[in-house]
């Protein structure tokens, strides 16, 4: 990996696991099957063991928000679960990852405080379903539950010279590969992350031109959308650690697209001289950003 590659960004794995508290219904499977005339395995069905649980159900929304939030603020590089983000940027996803991570062993220790209890209620809910051994033991249960943040510095392809019995010209052979391989995910890596940003940067500037506000009071469907000008805060300000070669182009685009979507919504909804502003100004960062991936 060249020296400027390796000092730009950091590879990272967001590893979390949950007890999910279901269980295959094999009596319900049997009996469907039996009553149906179906061949043995053709139907499926499982158990929730905690029916309306809403402890554990908030532990399961918080961890897909934690996982959508890893996919915002980096992007893919291998396929085991490895993602890539520019170095910039980690101060802010190790803050946020701590803060995420602190909400969620609230949310657990909430869940396990009220196991017993979720329990009992089940065995009424799940009536003849209910089965004493479909329950871990809290410990157990609680072991289920884990969340790891794992960081580590891009891959040196100068590793491959400590391999013994590889010939000088396959170690240069390999070394060249992988260093490709390395820079076309990094340049594919960057290219999203423009992409994300222009999207987000022209739609904002085409609903804001085809906005009025008489439309907003009279015709259904033709409202403001809040989104119109959050989403544009909301990529520029991960343009730090999504810009992993450090694009001086791409930091100054981000920088204007922050300062246009800096007022509170309902701002750009209420003045016209504001909103074509805004429109004319993001339609110019939306021109000059798509430049930056579709020159070759």
């Amino acid at each position: 990996m060249a020296t400027k590659l390796k000092n730009a960004a950091l590879v990272g794995k967001l590893s979390i696991t949950n007890w999910e508290a279901k269980k295959k219904a094999r009596e319900i499977e049997s009996d469907a099957e039996q009553k149906s005339g179906a061949k043995h395995g053709t139907v499926s069905a499982r158990k929730s063991l905690l029916p309306g649980a809403t402890e554990l159900d908030d532990i399961i929304k918080h961890s897909a928000a934690m996982r959508t939030w890893w996919n915002q603020v980096s992007a893919p590089w291998f396929d085991n679960g490895m993602r890539i983000y520019g170095i910039a940027g980690h101060f802010d996803i190790q803050t946020a990852f701590g803060d995420m991570a602190r909400h969620r062993d609230q949310l657990i220790e909430t869940f396990m405080d009220k196991y017993a209890e979720l329990r009992e209620l089940a065995r009424f809910d799940l009536n003849d379903l209910f089965n004493d051994t479909d329950y871990p033991l809290p410990s157990v249960i609680r072991s289920k539950f884990t969340c790891a943040f794992e960081v580590m510095p891009l891959p040196d392809t100068a590793d491959f010279r400590v391999i013994e019995g590889i010939s000088e010209d396959e170690i240069n052979r390999l070394m060249a590969q992988a260093e490709a391989s390395a820079e076309a995910r990094v340049a594919e890596a960057s290219r999203t992350a423009v992409e994300r940003l222009h999207t987000a940067v022209k739609t904002m500037a085409e609903r804001l031109a085809g906005y009025t506000k008489a439309e907003d009071d009279d015709v259904k469907g033709a409202r403001f959308y809040d989104s119109w000008v959050g989403n544009v805060q909301e990529m520029a300000s991960l343009i730090p650690q999504l810009n992993i070669t450090g694009d001086p182009a791409l930091a100054a685009l981000a920088k204007e697209a922050a300062e246009i979507a800096k007022d509170e919504p309902g701002k750009y909804r209420a003045d016209k001289t504001l909103r074509d502003s805004a429109t004319e100004r993001a339609q110019s960062i939306a021109s000059r950003l798509a430049t930056l991936f579709t020159d070759d």
